[in-house]
């Protein structure tokens, strides 16, 4: 037999989704179920310590939780069945309350008690009181129901030991102001609708539990009693200077629900609660009477200031409707301006009255706004079904309250089941608010004065109609988010899954995602799930699966697309895309999104669909929240980096404190063992590679750098023998292509897949217990088959030694999952211990490790083989450029590997794991074959051979050179016409250099005696025996030969014949690079141009060529080779790095003949630290300067350059492994620098330059004091009326066209603008530049006037502003993380507000502190006097002023 109780929808009783409403404990005749009362006996316990002197009966209490251990330290509280009883007579009264014991005090007067002093720290006890519950208590104690017993409640309380009795009708005034501006400022935004209140816990329950797609359309206001509790805790204990700590916050409620709320950790208050205690009405009658207190015979008094003030609206909150009612009073005259009716009672009948669900139609000014009221959680229910099945929002406001009639009939009642009892008490808070002085919750001169003292908040009005007041950030202790707990998908049952737009809308997050194999698919998940764990209500689809019927009412939309094939959207995303395609531009305004792409930088339209996705939601209006993050699955990490950056951002964003759970990773694999085929080869080569033949490594130059130890003893101990840092070698390494099917051309890039090194997988696999010889099957549960990157049947040694990174760095996310499946406690707490230090700590273990090496710390650890290839990522490839051309030797590709061997801070020893693999291959063995796969890069040779070549090769990036010569060799000796070809050639600083300039100068030269290469310079270093910066090819470092001919001259003579093509530039192109000042000495164009042409070849060698021959004679020559000095030490970076950016500023004219022939391509390869963007930085202003070309004409033929793809550049870093082995990544830097430059043009127009300069440089927060600065302030006068005699688009043109105006006059006048606030706006002058700050600000506002008179001649329209302008000491930041902007704050900012609204129309007027500022004897002023709130009267001057055009042009003298 199953459960004997089910539910309506057939759900066992014990598996229900209780909401704690308590309607269930009323009707219960047998008394088996009741409230938690075990507050009531932590109170009791508590005060029978603190106030009775019993020492220890709290703590006694707490550890004995029984009834039992509280009784034998207090009086007996009345038993549950004699109330019970009681109650439940015919007669409807209630019983006293009182047990036997206390009947003595029936006839005395319950006086306060005076608080008895056991220790340091007396708890203050503070009640507050709900506005139902002064209604039904007095039934507790025999009287009839309906009673009001406000003063002898207080006075009861007062008796029985509370310091303060609060009114929570304060706090239901409270809420209303703060309901109203959410509903106010819903109405303007359009949603989401309906706005359903918040103040019910039960209702909240029933959401979260079972409608949690509603959440984002429920206030975010706390409940009364939540408010009071934070007010409590801040401003009251603030007022009175009591600890908080020190407080013990207790509250009268009439449902049981509010003992979980006061549980909702979102409304704690520095990690506690707000409220400590809730006592239903039943169980303070029961207190009342443990604490000998009669409510009869008591004295009486009022509640409690400063929080004590209510009015009749608030006593409305305990009865259906009466939110409602009491929102609509307040929002009435907000909207309308007009008093509201209370005689009339306009709505009183549609909203009063018991009816379970009440509708009415509210007229505020000319809109329309649909309510609704419902009571009992069945009647909800099925008004929710209702609206879900119309599938559309029929209503703007919705009151809810879970019990059947409100709070008047709430679970913690007395208990009666007499419908007349309700009715009684219906009537009695009808009666409070009739007789009440103030009736509506706005007029409370109370809240009015906490708003004021709290929040600097003046005034209580529409939110939105006053600028003047701001909604502080400090309010978020009025208000709070809820989150989803629903375990089961209870759509189904309430209907609200059959149509798109229930089902599907309503989340606060919609995360879509576009997926062909199904990695992306899980990433969206996991965005998803770290999402739930930070409590925000998401929900996860595929884009085929959502209806995009519904963006119409989504918020957020955070896409993830993968890219597939050659630029192609997911099969899931296209139909989702071709609506976005076809719907009106700025249709989706409602939407903020972020796209997350994927996809594999070895394609040319890497990230392309993700491309696609960021434009069209942007055609349609969506804004944007971070730019288009690109995560490249071909990376190291696989792009898993940038995820973990992206998505921790953007929940950042949503107000995450990055607190959350941690779940265990999900495996990505299946692994099971396999059977072998006999036909199954040896050696697998993995899924997208081909092996090649190792043939041998040649060693080019090796460089050794001293270390010098951490000061840590046991360190330096440990390693005595190992003093040395750092040890590299260059390698050349030669691969045999014969019968590999490997193909490729000079120019191309290799990518290697490297093994890890064998004596690490062995002692790992031992650890492991795991025999590498076994064979098995891995199943990707991404793609639903086989992985791509792991071949489906492998053995384990396999899968370890060339699939899973044992050696690379672990991460954070990966040390999470350990704790999870450590056996022994010491290692489950080492790693807790680890986790819980600061992320400096962290990150500087992690740095020193590797994946391996952390399972050695914790050797209990022990993972199950899914989790394991799942966690630890796949090893990547290391990409290297070819250094070798397949014509000189089809068979055979050369590379240059730089093999890095060094020591950490710790003293471990590492070293590149793909050039460790690489130097320990043996071409004898069956291990010498690598897998590779060749890919093109940017640095192809020119398509015609006569195009001249200017070669920047940094360090190894000479590789890519070498492939290019022989490249040239070939076509030399096939008679083909070669133009001409240069190298700029900085090789590694120190012995490193020399090492490898012995192995490529030779090589040059003879690529140079062949014809091949035109010239080549070395950008040298400091090394003994070596030109320290440029020297010609031909001087031959290993013999001591120089020849006499001067590098310059050799140089003249190469561009003599490339400048002598007479081929036009097209001026056209789309790139911009930005204008950098140029550095050095600066001299008019025609006296460099003159200076130089008038020199010998010695002379001109001096100059250009020979950098720091301090020696020279030359007065000038020396000039020049400070200025140069100081220009290297400016270089930011490494100084060798800023060896070849000074060579090219000082040989920038000849370079900039060479460029300038319209064919010329222009390479760079080498790191991608920032050279090549200074490079090109540094070519361009170049280019812009000594070009002889107009500013216009240089930019064309610039832009023409880059369009027509002959601006190469291949940088490369260290990347991947715990060594750093050299890889190379594609980089445009063309492009990064026109993102940054749009970066910085959006940073610019948002900022002040020294602002936005600040931030640049990484300040993280902007907050001076200046002593004097100018504000202003100016208005369009009655724009409001005006705003609403005309269209929108009227108003809207005449905005933009005034405001246009406005900021041009501002760049003009050099005028700070600090923002616009609807149609007024905020200016100020003295910021940066103190002089005459006053008047120029002056001349700036009759510059104002006159372009407002201008607009109304055209516009045939009379319009009409109002200029204020103060000065005095203020104090200026920069707010906001999304969007920075500059504001000013302080008393000379509010006087400035003063002077424009106190001003007369088309004026300025000035105040007192400017006037002294403005020295001019010819202007004229009418002294007058405002009067400012809080400043009593205060002098003003206005400007007297006939033509403002003519007085802004004499001030202007």
């Amino acid at each position: 037999m199953g459960t004997p109780l089910l539910t309506k929808d057939d759900i066992p009783l014990s598996e229900t989704e209780c909401i704690s409403c308590g309607q269930c404990s009323k009707v219960c005749p047998s008394g088996a179920v009741r409230e938690n009362d075990e507050d009531l006996h932590e109170l009791l316990a508590l005060m029978n310590e603190y106030l009775d002197g019993n020492e220890g009966a709290f703590e006694r209490y707490i550890s004995g939780r029984t009834a039992d251990s509280l009784r034998t330290n207090s009086v007996k509280p009345p038993d549950d069945d004699e109330i019970m009883n009681a109650i439940l007579e015919e007669t409807g009264r209630a019983g006293s309350g009182l047990g036997a014991d206390e009947s003595a005090t029936k006839s005395k007067t319950s006086k306060p008690k005076k608080k008895k002093t056991t220790k340091q720290g007396d708890k203050i006890f503070i009640l507050q009181c709900a506005p139902s519950t002064r209604v039904s208590l007095a039934e507790c104690f025999g009287e009839e129901s309906g009673t009001i017993s406000i003063r002898r409640l207080v006075g009861a309380a007062k008796a029985a030991g509370f310091d303060y009795v609060f009114d929570t009708d304060w706090a239901a005034d409270l809420t209303i102001i703060e309901e109203a501006c959410e509903l106010l400022t819903r109405l303007e935004k359009g949603g989401p609708f309906p706005m359903f209140t918040s103040c019910c816990p039960a209702w909240i329950n029933l959401v979260e539990k079972r409608f949690p797609h509603l959440i984002p359309h429920v206030s975010t206001c706390r409940s009364p009693m939540m408010m009071m509790g934070a007010v409590i805790r801040t401003f009251f204990c603030k007022k009175m200077n009591l600890d908080p700590a020190n407080v013990v916050s207790v509250a009268m409620m009439p449902c049981t629900a509010k003992k979980d709320e006061i549980h909702r950790e979102r409304m704690f208050f520095n990690g506690k609660k707000t409220v400590d205690y809730v006592l239903t009405t039943r169980e303070f009658a029961r207190f009342l009477g443990a604490r000998h207190v009669d409510l009869n015979q008591v004295e009486r008094f009022p509640f409690d200031d400063p929080l004590g003030e209510t009015t009749g609206a608030a006593a409305l909150f305990g009865v259906t409707g009466g939110v409602m009612e009491a929102a609509i009073r307040t929002v009435h005259e907000w909207v309308t301006g007009e008093p509201y009716p209370l005689e009339q009672m306009p709505y009183q009948v549609s909203l009063r009255g018991l009816s379970s669900l009440k509708e009415a139609e509210i007229k505020l000014g000319d809109n329309i706004v649909r309510v609704a009221v419902v009571s009992g959680g069945k009647n909800v229910q099925e008004l929710l079904r209702r609206i879900g099945k119309k599938g559309s929002t029929k209503y703007h406001f919705i009151e809810v309250m879970a019990c059947p009639s409100g709070c008047i009939n709430g679970g913690g009642q007395p208990i009666s089941l007499q419908h007349d009892v309700v009715v009684r008490r219906m009537q009695a808070l009808y009666a409070i608010d009739s007789h009440s002085k103030i009736r509506l919750c706005h007029e409370n001169e109370s809240l009015k004065q906490f708003y004021r003292e709290a929040y600097g908040i003046t005034e209580l009005a529409h939110p939105t109609k006053h600028r003047g007041i701001e909604r502080p950030e400090e309010l978020h202790i009025l208000h709070t988010s809820y989150t989803s707990h629903a375990k089961r998908d209870f759509q189904s049952f309430d209907g609200l899954g059959t149509d798109a737009s229930s089902s599907q809308s309503g989340g606060a997050i919609l995360i879509l995602y576009g997926s062909q194999g199904g990695r992306t698919a899980t990433k969206a998940q996991e965005f998803a799930q770290s999402g739930r764990l930070l409590h925000f209500p998401v929900r996860c689809m595929a884009m085929s699966a959502y209806d995009p019927r519904c963006l119409e009412n989504e918020k957020f939309v955070m896409v993830l697309v993968s890219t597939f094939g050659e630029g192609s959207l997911p099969d899931n995303a296209q139909a989702f895309y071709n609506f976005l395609a076809h719907a009106d531009p700025g249709s989706y305004d409602n939407i903020e999104y972020t796209v997350c792409a994927f996809g594999s930088s070895d394609y040319a339209k890497f990230c392309e669909a993700g491309k696609q996705f960021d434009a069209i939601f942007e055609q349609v209006g969506a804004k944007r929240i971070t730019n288009l993050v690109e995560c490249d699955e071909n990376s190291m990490d696989q792009g898993e980096e940038m995820f973990e950056v992206w998505k921790t951002y953007i929940w950042s964003l949503m107000g995450s404190t990055g607190q959350s759970s941690h779940e265990p990773s999900y495996p990505k694999y299946t692994v099971v063992p396999a059977i072998a085929s006999s036909k199954a080869p040896l050696i697998r080569c993995p899924p997208g590679f081909k092996f090649v033949d190792f043939i041998s490594s040649e060693l080019i130059a090796k460089n050794t750098n001293e270390f010098i130890l951490p000061k840590d003893e046991d360190v330096l101990e440990a390693h005595k023998k190992a003093i040395v840092v750092e040890e590299s070698e260059t390698h050349l390494i030669k691969f045999s292509l014969e019968n590999s099917g490997v193909s490729y051309e000079a120019g191309h890039i290799i990518s290697i897949l490297p093994k890890n090194p064998k004596n690490v997988v062995e002692m790992f696999l031992k650890k492991l217990g795991l025999d590498q010889h076994s064979h098995i099957s891995v199943t990707s549960l991404e793609k639903g088959t086989h992985s791509g990157d792991i071949p489906p049947l492998l053995t384990v040694g396999e899968l370890f030694y060339q699939y899973i990174d044992l050696c690379g760095p672990p991460t954070k996310k990966f040390l999470r999952d350990l704790p999870f499946y450590a056996i022994e406690d010491d290692d489950k707490n080492k790693l807790l211990a680890l986790l819980d230090k600061d992320d400096k700590v962290l990150a500087e273990y992690l740095s020193e490790r590797t994946y391996y090496e952390v399972f050695e710390d914790f050797p209990s650890v022990i993972l199950p083989m899914s989790i394991l290839i799942s966690i630890i990522p796949l090893i990547q490839p290391r990409v290297y450029a070819v250094a070798s051309s397949p014509k000189q030797n089809p068979s055979q590709l050369d590379l240059v590997v730089r093999h890095k061997r060094f020591m950490t801070r710790n003293g471990r020893i590492r070293d590149g794991l793909c050039s460790s693999y690489l130097l320990s291959l043996n071409s004898t063995s069956a291990t010498s074959l690598v897998a590779v796969r060749t890919s093109r890069s940017s640095l192809m040779h020119p398509k015609k051979p006569m195009h001249p070549i200017l070669f920047f090769g940094v360090h190894s990036g000479i590789s890519f050179f070498r492939g290019l010569m022989q490249e040239r060799e070939f076509l030399k000796k096939s008679e083909e016409e070669l133009g001409p070809a240069v190298l700029v050639y900085q090789p590694h600083a120190g012995v490193k250099g020399m090492e490898e300039e012995k192995f490529f100068i030779p090589e040059m030269s003879s690529f140079q005696k062949m014809g091949c290469l035109s010239n080549f310079y070395v950008v040298g270093s400091d090394v003994s025996g070596r030109s320290s910066t440029v020297s010609g090819m031909h001087e031959m470092r290993e013999s001591g030969k120089v020849e006499e001919m001067e590098a310059a001259d050799e140089f003249e003579m190469v561009l003599s014949s490339v400048i002598s093509s007479k081929d036009e530039p097209k001026i056209t192109g789309h790139a911009h690079f930005e204008m950098k000042e140029q550095r050095g000495e600066q001299k008019e164009e025609g006296q460099k141009e003159s200076s130089l042409k008038g020199k010998s070849g010695k002379e001109i060698s001096k100059q250009v060529i020979d950098d720091d021959d301090d020696d020279d004679d030359d007065d000038d020559d020396d000039d020049d080779d400070d200025d140069d000095d100081d220009i290297v030490e400016k270089e930011d970076g490494n100084s060798d790095d800023a060896k070849l950016i000074h060579f090219v500023h000082r040989n920038i004219v000849w370079l900039v003949k060479y460029l300038k022939h319209p064919r010329c391509h222009l390479f760079y390869s080498g790191p991608a630290r920032g050279i090549p963007q200074r490079l090109l930085e540094e070519l361009r202003n170049g280019f812009m300067e000594h070009s002889g070309l107009t500013e216009s004409k240089a930019t064309a033929w610039w832009e023409r350059m880059e369009r027509e793809q002959r601006v190469h550049i291949e940088s490369y870093s260290s990347r991947g492994g715990t060594g750093g082995s050299v890889g190379t990544e594609v980089s445009y830097v063309s492009s990064l620098i026109v993102e940054k430059n749009k970066t910085d043009a959006l940073l610019y127009q948002l900022l002040p330059k020294v602002y936005a300069d600040r931030i640049k440089q990484g300040a993280k927060r902007i907050a001076d004091h200046h002593e004097c600065v100018s504000v202003l302030f100016a208005d369009i006068c009655g724009f409001t009326q005006m705003s609403s005699s005309v269209t929108a688009d009227t108003v809207v043109d005449m905005l933009d066209e005034l405001f246009h105006e406005f900021d041009v006059l501002t760049e003009k006048m050099e005028i700070v603008k600090v923002k616009n606030i609807g149609d007024a706006i905020m200016c100020c002058c003295g910021l940066f530049d103190e002089k005459d700050h006053a008047l120029r600000l002056l001349r700036y506002g009759l510059g104002m006037i006159s372009i407002v008179d201008d607009y109304s001649k055209r516009a045939k329209r009379i319009v009409n502003i109002r200029v204020g302008i103060n000065s005095g000491p203020l104090m200026a930041g920069v707010i906001g993380s999304k969007t920075p902007m500059l504001d000013l704050f302080g008393d000379t900012v509010n006087v400035a507000s003063r002077m424009e609204s106190n001003g007369v129309p088309h004026h300025v007027q000035i105040s007192q502190s400017t006037r002294d500022l403005i020295e001019r004897k010819d202007l004229e002023f009418e002294h007058r006097s405002v009067l400012a709130k809080g400043k009593g009267e205060v002098p003003t001057y206005l400007l007297k002023c006939a033509d403002c055009k003519k007085l802004m042009s004499i001030l202007s003298q």
